[in-house]
């Protein structure tokens, strides 16, 4: 019936136009909107295309002037439900002329303006009736494209001012129909322009069902992101309170997921006014004051900074697993965060892990909120933000205090793809420069506090003691102290919090990674960014080190991580930090060159204490260093020798094997092992300190005058060194006792000292030096008594391995180990006796010039005929000579014979 055609056109659309009569036009819009109202959606289409909404337009409009309420009414309906099929192409210009017609009329009715002392009641509550109508139409006609730009251009201003009302359904409405038409990025334009973002926030701080807010939080949205880089609407947003509605509403815990999502999106983009890709047109002024605003906003919206910290710590990237540190001690205690925190905002469940989306947006706002809030010179906004933070307020909350200020931390590591690193140039710049270094400074000063707070309690200490090794604060500290802008909260936090720990606590968590040991070097020479205290830094990292040298824990760190070289450089470079390379190294076990030298001792030493190095470290270490440690122990020598001249009573012994067996000392006798770090060392007064050490009798020094002496001899003599040898030979001469366990090293002193004076002797320009020397008899005398003892040793060996012990003598001296006693009698006789008669020694290869002979009565007659008067003392019972013998090891007694024929050729 409705598209039944005739030769005037469709039935029903020619009974609207009157042409039956007008009596028939309320009937037919009725049985118009029975079909519509009840049949189906191509039904309704149908209606449309019949041409039915061409005369309806007029009709709406004259029921309107007339007060037909019901005829209203209905042709609003029938728009209502035919108005969102009316398809461009498909229907005639009238049909759309006519919807037109009727959104303006729809608009009139809208901005009516309501007097509420009004006495008349009915006509009020028709009017609002009407518009409910009219909102409800609108909104089922704002679906269709078609018919939104005339509806934006002709509703809109009435439809913002309705968000006003007290009614919900009409705001209800409203919202609906201005959620639709901002789809359109000009209609959302000009929604920004209606001042509509006031009335949205003044709806959303008001009681309003949940539907509605998601609603009026939809609007705000599109609105604000409609115009993200124009600035007037950040400004509008800000002065219309748009911060304290959104934080108020995100940290009540209330708001659903999406409200939070788009909450958080309005609230980022706010923010941008901290950023300076934004505000570049601004005036500073200008600028400031918005900032000024900005941070006023967020004062007292401590809840919404703990969802915020809630929501961080929740992050998959954090130690916190269903609102509770994972794990980490060794009873498996779990530590919950979640009731001083409180919830985090809600979490999308469907999202697969990792897609966290509105998590990372908040830890962004969170961070933009921090570094706003911490750089205001007025205190009170700093305070207001660090009491919300950090849980001031709430008894025994700094361990989890502490917790959200590492995983804060940690979050912020990244700093090439962070969650906080902006995208646009001009913005990252100010975040590397600025906005990231305050904000660390405010984490580390307030993780100092907590920390320090948790250590103090026995309740709370092991938990601290938990997070400093699960977060890695040492190394955390390590990192920063070598900044400029955290050196200084870095450093106290080192220094208030780590240090105090068990040295072996620091040795698991300093030496576990190469990187940590590396920048714990570094420090130590200086590479801080500390500037108004380096030096103390320098001073504390190197007693650090030092430390965990003298546990033994930095050599293993420092083999398994393969740095020694690395350790060395920096120990080296040190050591002349302070001063150069003609300083002395302090006694003070505190100073840097001191422990340094220890821990670069310590960490080149063997399991027997012995220092080991390459000839490549060795040649290194003696152009860095070799100067500073001949210094030292040539100055350590000559204080002790002014003492020992004030102190004649004293025994000093123990303070020279004190100033030999030092440190400097050891390290100076392990580089000379190497003949070019001898060479270098020998240039820089290194051979005089070696010559001192040697003078103790330490087997190091000696071995290295020895070297030195065979590379050249008149070094050695230029140094006096030769008497340290001579004086080192005596001592071992004169000892009553000797601890079985020295034998072997005693042993080695004698034959390097006898080598050494014997290669003296037997050079041209050296020779001189040797004989004329005080010690030069005594040297010989000990020549005499080592051969004595070889007799009574070897005769002794005699009796018991041999029966015939005088052949077996004379078996031994055939054997070429140039050894002929001449004796009488038993074996047991000769042995008692070989002191008192005559022994004529041979040279095994039967150089007539070496045969000496030995005379109580006439002193020491050679072949060459040089005499001394004075007799030598045959092998007395207490000298050390016998027990040091070895009937299978001839070194000694050949290096004796060796320095009696180089004093035979003595013309």
């Amino acid at each position: 019936i409705l598209t039944m055609r005739t030769d005037q056109g469709p039935f029903l659309p020619n009974v609207l136009i009157g042409t039956i009569g007008e009596s028939c036009i309320v009937p037919a819009l009725r049985l118009t909107l029975a079909v519509v109202q009840n049949g189906h959606e191509e039904l309704r289409g149908e209606v449309v295309r019949s041409g039915m909404l061409i005369p309806l337009g007029d009709i709406l409009q004259n029921a309107l002037s007339s007060g037909d309420r019901y005829t209203f009414s209905a042709a609003l309906a029938i728009f209502r439900f035919c108005g969102p099929y009316a398809t461009v192409g498909l229907v005639d210009s009238g049909s759309f002329a006519s919807l037109k017609n009727a959104i303006r009329t729809m608009s009139c009715v809208l901005a009516i303006s309501e007097n509420a002392n009004d006495p008349n009641e009915k006509r009020t509550n028709i009017l609002n009736s009407l518009k409910l109508e009219s909102l409800e139409t609108m909104e089922a006609l704002s679906s269709n494209d078609s018919l939104q730009s005339s509806i934006s251009n002709d509703a809109l201003p009435a439809l913002a001012e309705l968000l006003n009302s007290e009614k919900e359904e009409v705001v209800c409405f409203a919202l609906k129909t201005i959620q639709k038409l901002i789809s359109i990025p000009s209609s959302a334009a000009a929604v920004a322009n209606t001042g509509i973002v006031a009335s949205l926030i003044q709806l959303l701080q008001g009681n309003i069902a949940e539907n509605v807010q998601e609603v009026a939080f939809d609007v705000l949205h599109t609105v604000a992101l409609s115009k993200s880089g124009d600035l007037n609407i950040i400004v509008r947003l800000l002065s219309c309170g748009t911060v304290e509605a959104i934080a108020t509403l995100l940290g009540s815990a209330t708001a659903s997921l999406h409200v939070t999502e788009i909450g958080l999106d309005i609230l980022l983009l706010v923010m941008t006014l901290s950023d300076p890709s934004v505000t570049s047109s601004l005036h500073p002024s200008a600028k400031e004051g918005m900032l000024q605003q900005l941070r006023d906003a967020f004062v007292g919206q401590d809840q919404f900074v703990r969802a915020l910290a809630a929501t961080m710590l929740g992050a998959e990237k954090t130690r916190i697993v269903d609102n509770t540190l994972i794990p980490l001690s060794d009873n498996g205690n779990r530590y919950p965060f979640s009731p001083l925190y409180g919830h985090p905002l809600p979490v999308n469940e469907t999202r697969s892990v990792g897609a966290v989306g509105h998590q990372y947006k908040a830890i962004q706002i969170l961070f933009k909120l921090s570094s706003l809030m911490c750089c205001e010179t007025r205190e009170h906004h700093k305070e207001d933000f660090t009491n919300a933070f950090l849980l001031k307020e709430i008894r025994g909350s700094s361990p989890i205090s502490a917790i959200a200020c590492c995983t804060f931390l940690d979050v912020l590591n990244d700093e090439k793809n962070g969650i906080c690193v902006p995208t646009n140039v001009v913005d990252k710049e100010l975040y590397f420069e600025e906005h990231l270094p305050l904000v660390r400074v405010f984490l580390l000063e307030g993780l100092s506090a907590c920390l320090d707070e948790s250590l103090s309690s026995d309740e709370t200490k092991d938990m601290a003691e938990v997070i400093i090794s699960t977060f890695r604060i040492p190394q955390l500290c390590l990192v920063f102290c070598q900044s400029h802008t955290l050196a200084p909260e870095a450093f106290d936090l080192l220094q208030n919090v780590v240090l105090p720990l068990p040295i072996e606590t620091l040795g698991n968590m300093l030496l576990e990674d190469k990187s940590t040991l590396i920048a714990l070097f570094g420090l130590v020479t200086g590479k801080n960014g500390h500037e108004s205290n380096r030096e103390y830094v320098n001073q504390k990292m190197a007693l650090l080190l030092g430390n965990l040298a003298k546990a033994g824990l930095l050599p293993n760190a420092i083999e398994r991580l393969d740095l020694r070289k690395h350790a060395i450089a920096a120990l080296s470079a040190a050591i002349l930090i302070n001063g150069n390379e003609d300083s002395t190294i302090d006694d003070d076990e505190e100073s840097l060159p001191r422990i340094c030298i220890e821990s670069l001792a310590t960490i080149l030493s063997n399991e027997n204490d012995e220092i080991e190095m390459s000839e490549l470290e060795s040649r290194t270490m003696a152009d860095a260093i070799g100067k500073s440690l001949s210094t030292t122990v040539l100055n350590r020598f000559f204080v002790q020798a002014n003492l020992e001249t004030t102190m004649e009573s004293i025994d000093h012994s123990i303070d020279r094997a004190a100033i030999s067996t030092s440190a400097e000392a050891k390290l100076l006798c392990s580089l000379a092992e190497s003949p070019e770090s001898l060479i270098i060392l020998g240039n820089v007064g290194g051979l005089e300190a070696i010559s001192l050490i040697a003078h103790e009798g330490i087997i190091t020094a000696i071995r290295a005058i020895r070297k030195a002496c065979e590379i050249s001899p008149k070094s050695i003599i230029d140094v006096d060194a030769h008497l340290s040898i001579m004086d080192a030979l005596i001592k071992i001469r004169h000892q009553q006792t000797v601890d079985s366990s020295r034998l072997a090293e005693l042993r080695e002193d004698a034959i390097h000292c006898i080598h050494t004076i014997t290669v003296l002797v037997e050079s041209d320009g050296t020779r001189s030096a040797i004989v004329e020397a005080e010690q030069s008899l005594e040297c010989l005398n000990a020549a005499a008594d080592i051969i004595s003892a070889c007799a009574s040793f070897h005769c002794t060996v005699s009796t018991t391995e041999a029966s015939d012990p005088v052949e077996s003598q004379k078996e031994y001296a055939a054997s070429g180990n140039g050894i002929n006693v001449k004796s009488e009698g038993s074996p047991e006789m000769q042995s008692k006796k070989c002191s008192d008669e005559k022994a004529k020694v041979e040279e095994p290869e039967g150089d007539p010039i070496t045969e000496v002979e030995i005379d109580d009565e006439a002193g020491v007659e050679t072949t060459n005929g040089y005499t001394e008067k004075e007799k030598f003392e045959t092998a007395p019972q207490e000298t050390p000579w016998q027990e040091m013998l070895s009937k299978d090891d001839f070194s000694l007694e050949k290096t004796v014979f060796s320095l009696l024929r180089a004093f035979g050729r003595i013309q």
